[in-house]
């Protein structure tokens, strides 16, 4: 669905860098980090995965938190609550109308440009709107931007001008995966 972009053994990579120290991690580790990546060389079984290389490992960064948000609406749907919003940051998934009697939700998107305001805001009703972007854990060095969002493919933070994305999708992970996925390809 995304491409390859959403791969869960990018972990070797997100840990060479530091937002928080602003560290950027060498052409040489990069490149000994890279055959550690790849979703293809994950051995999979029913009930269990098995990660060949040592040093490979799994973040689920970009769909643990939506996949939450999917199973609290879930859970509320069994104990019959037909009108909810969960909200975990920028994954929101919302289920039949507002209780005010509106006919959807109304969902803010915020502005990468002024983070804690919105520029706009949609009407969703039994969807998902997941939000993904580089401009809240990045640091600057020299002029250039780094952002959180790494690209598998090179190791290095995503650097196509895109500040952020928002997707609707029925469910928040289908949504926040897609959303991060875009962040990386581009427009």
């Amino acid at each position: 669905l995304t491409r390859g972009i959403l791969d869960p053994t990018a972990l070797p990579l997100i840990r060479l860098w530091d937002w928080k120290n602003r560290r950027v991690p060498t052409d040489a580790e990069i490149a000994a980090a890279r055959p550690l990546v790849g979703w293809k060389q994950v051995e999979r079984a029913p009930g269990r995965i098995r990660l060949p290389r040592t040093g490979m490992a799994i973040d689920l960064g970009g769909m643990g938190k939506e996949y939450a948000v999917d199973q609290v609406i879930a859970l509320l749907a069994q104990q019959g609550v037909t009108s909810a919003l969960v909200d975990f940051g920028a994954d929101v998934r919302v289920a039949g109308p507002p209780p005010d009697g509106r006919a959807a939700w109304f969902i803010g998107l915020e502005d990468p440009f002024r983070p804690g305001h919105t520029w706009t805001g949609l009407a969703v009703r039994n969807a998902a709107v997941a939000s993904s972007g580089d401009y809240v854990r990045k640091f600057e060095i020299d002029g250039r931007r780094y952002g959180h969002i790494v690209d598998p493919r090179t190791g290095r933070p995503v650097a196509n001008g895109v500040r952020a994305v928002s997707v609707i999708a029925p469910s928040c992970t289908q949504a926040g995966m897609l959303s991060t996925a875009v962040c990386v390809l581009g427009p």
